[in-house]
């Protein structure tokens, strides 16, 4: 009696794997797009913090700490808010 439900357990794994194949499909492109904003967010964050750093001295020298302290947590406050 068993060998009569092989034919239908294949059937059903067939199903299962084109459903979990399309599942995956799916669920692979929306976090390639998460992802993607993910780093588009944190893009002028990244670019601000290496310019500060490449130009530490000078922004002692002109006196510009604390501009430069509020623009970065500006930016960073920015980069969390949700709309």
């Amino acid at each position: 009696m068993a060998a009569y439900a092989v034919p239908y357990i294949i059937v059903v794994i067939v199903i299962m794997m084109i459903t979990s194949y399309c599942v995956f499909k799916h669920v692979i492109n929306g976090y390639k797009q998460c992802f993607r904003l993910g780093s588009v967010t944190k893009s002028p964050i990244l670019s601000f913090l290496q310019e500060t750093q490449s130009g530490g001295s000078v922004i002692r020298a002109f006196g510009k700490s604390e501009e430069f302290e509020s623009r970065n947590f500006e930016l960073i406050n920015n980069s969390y808010v949700v709309n």
